[in-house]
Order: structure tokens, then sequence, then C-alpha cells
């Protein structure tokens, strides 16, 4: 994979990269108080989100690790 370091992603960008689909981040989006996404996101004005490819990526890594 390319280096992902300082990357930010649209949802649609993030979903060619990462194994989710659109409608599979946008749900991860809406609860990202609950999940803990929220540090890999930034909104820009009201509508504008993006993903920190390089948090995301971390964020993925590590779920899953507490449940075994």
């Amino acid at each position: 994979m390319q280096n992902l370091e300082n990357t930010w992603l649209t949802v649609k960008q993030a979903a060619e990269i990462f194994p989710f689909s659109e409608s599979s981040l946008r749900w991860i989006i809406f609860h990202k108080k609950h999940n803990g996404c929220s540090k890999c996101l930034r909104r820009i004005g009201s509508r504008k989100l993006l993903i920190n490819a390089k948090q995301f990526e971390d964020w993925i890594d590590q779920q899953g690790v507490d449940n075994e």
C-alpha cells in the first residue's frame, strides 16, 4: 500500500482503498463517538468530510484487539 502519512481522503476515495463500501464508511462516521473513529475525521465547513488514511488504518488495526 502507498505511504498514507498525511493523506486525507473523501469517503469515495477511502472506499476505493479500504475494504469498506461507501455506505459502511458513512455508518462508521455516523457512529464515530461510539466507535472511537472521530480522531480520524476532519470536517471542513458544514458538508466536506475528510478521513486521515493513516489514522483510519491504525483504527482498523485496533478493532477487535480488546475483544479477544
